[in-house]
């Protein structure tokens, strides 16, 4: 076996351009009728750098394992067997091969194969670039064959959870070889899970293809029905905060940002206020029509002259001869045009707590609320006067501790779901003005993708969750005005009415974003000088988010 002296790893490689050569290696082998694992690389040696040859080697070996499933572990077993990169052994051949070995005979200790190799490449951080590279490769190979695997076996009860850790997985190597790397950043968080995104977009399909909006008066019965085919393909039960990650960008690429919002708020309710522990006994009355979309939710926090500060909200719980009971106003509350029912945030003699409204009851009144912004949403105000309580209407946990929670998981959602928006609108800039666009758009992928690991068991911080939405919704934003300002000023021609209006309210939603989910409640200051030093942006400097 030909030994190769340990050398830097070149930045200059773009793996992706070697992944899609090898791919094309793979097909002619295989048109060609030719064993595709002893094809040699056909690039001029001369050209090439060691490490460089290795790592086609090693890509060679991935897409096929990719290809052909698990059944190729065996063979990558074998290709590993006392092979060596850059002069020094790959990690620890014996353990690794036992790896491969386990994953290959047990299928059900998938997780305990997969998080052992974890640990092992965490050990192996201090070892060369070179070999950190190929074992990066070699757990994106192994990841790939289990997801294969878990395809080929769906609904067997082959696997438990093995996805999940394969998305650890995924997501660490995604880390460590990021942006800075000179890669191009993979993106879409549903490339973690193609079964479920591919589900989703299969569930979530308009009624009207045609129309990116519904009539207005068929938002609601649209609303229904979207919710109702998202419970059926993806239950709030045991979702992970991937799971509603790779929802958000499913919603972003099939429907507008309204009814995207509309549906994804609906969503965050039933999770966050609905279940667990401390929810209110109300509330299991509610469930199972919320589940099924024949009762729809709205979260209202938002107050005039007030915004979300909860420091500083005015409704109020006040105790009467009769009763405890509710006054207050919201505002621009996301759904309640066409809510049932909403969870309100109010104060009273104990703190914060969450109560659950009727808004079908003559002492709420709903008004309207026009707008550029996210068509479909149903914004509205809310007023609530003499509105009697029961202990059956009250959250029985403390009531800020799970408002933040909810609300650091809606910014988490909102930031996947704007940056799809960016990643479908960027298309429409033109070329020469796109270059740094799309390095804040990776920059604001590996910002979130940062906040999820660390997120652990789905409890993100508020501070990651504000900085991931704070880049992810400005970095929209700013995607959606050079968008409007190219597509509006093309020449030879003009746009439609129609056309044009869909633009500003894409461009107005975007912009919408950033003061959604309770941004101003927040220590800013914090917020924005890590976005300035991740993004290096001047237009950000000096500038306050709003």
């Amino acid at each position: 076996m030909t030994q190769y002296q340990e050398t830097p790893r070149p930045k200059s490689i773009d793996l992706t351009r070697e992944i899609w050569l090898a791919r094309r290696r793979h097909a002619k082998a295989l048109a060609d009728g030719v064993d595709p694992a002893v094809v040699q690389d056909h690039h001029p040696a001369v050209d090439d750098e060691p490490d460089q040859r290795q790592v086609r080697d090693a890509l060679d070996s991935a897409v096929l394992a990719v290809e052909t499933g698990r059944d190729y572990l065996v063979r990558v077993a074998r290709w590993l067997a006392g092979r060596t990169a850059f002069g020094r052994p790959l990690m620890d051949n014996a353990v690794l091969r036992q790896r491969l070995a386990l994953a290959i005979t047990a299928h059900r200790s998938a997780d305990a194969v997969l998080d052992q190799l974890a640990r092992d490449l965490d050990s192996a951080e201090t070892d060369t670039a070179g070999i950190d590279t190929v074992c990066a490769i070699v757990v994106d190979c192994v990841a790939e064959c289990v997801r294969k695997c878990e395809e080929v076996h769906a609904g067997a009860g082959v696997f438990d959870r093995g996805p999940d850790t394969v998305h650890r997985l995924q997501l660490r190597q995604r880390q460590k070889h990021g942006p800075e790397s000179g890669r191009p950043w993979p993106g879409r968080l549903g490339r973690l899970n193609p079964l479920l995104a591919d589900r989703l977009r299969a569930a979530l399909v308009l009624s009207d293809p045609s129309s990116s909006v519904p009539p207005s008066g068929l938002v609601t019965a649209e609303a229904r029905r979207l919710v109702s085919a998202l419970e059926q393909t993806c239950p709030v039960d045991g979702t992970t905060l991937l799971d509603d990650l790779i929802m958000a960008e499913v919603l972003a690429e099939l429907l507008t940002p309204g009814l995207a919002a509309r549906v994804m708020t609906h969503r965050q309710v039933v999770r966050s206020y609905l279940t667990g522990p401390g929810a209110a006994p109300e509330a299991t009355r509610l469930l199972p029509a919320a589940r099924t979309g024949s009762a729809l939710a709205a979260i209202a926090v938002t107050e005039p002259e007030v915004g979300s500060d909860l420091s500083s909200l005015k409704a109020t719980i006040y105790e009467t001869a009769s009763g405890p009971v509710l006054e207050g106003i919201k505002t621009y509350v996301a759904g309640a045009a066409d809510c049932d029912f909403a969870v309100m945030a109010a104060r009273s003699k104990g703190g914060l707590v969450l109560v659950l409204v009727d808004t079908s009851r003559p002492e709420v009144r709903r008004t309207l609320l026009g707008g550029r912004a996210w068509r479909g949403v149903g914004f509205a105000e809310l007023a609530v006067h003499s509105y009697s309580l029961s202990e059956q209407d009250l959250y029985r946990g403390p009531g800020a501790d799970a408002l933040f929670a909810g609300l650091a998981r809606e910014r988490m959602m909102l930031a996947a779901q704007q940056l799809a928006y960016a990643r479908r609108w960027i298309t429409d800039v033109p070329r020469q003005t796109r270059a740094d666009l799309v390095r804040r758009l990776s920059a604001a992928q590996a910002l979130l993708e940062g906040s999820l690991l660390r997120a652990g068991t789905d409890a993100v911080s508020l501070e990651d969750s504000s900085i991931a939405k704070f880049a992810c919704c400005a970095v929209a934003a700013d995607v959606a005005v050079a968008r409007t300002a190219a597509l509006a000023g093309q020449p030879g021609g003009r746009l439609g009415e129609d056309a044009l209006e869909e633009l500003l309210d894409d461009q107005a939603s975007a912009r919408a974003c950033t003061f959604a989910g309770g941004s101003a409640d927040i220590n800013l200051a914090l917020v924005e000088g890590s976005i300035v030093s991740m993004l290096a942006s001047p237009r950000l400097e000096g500038r306050r988010p709003q």
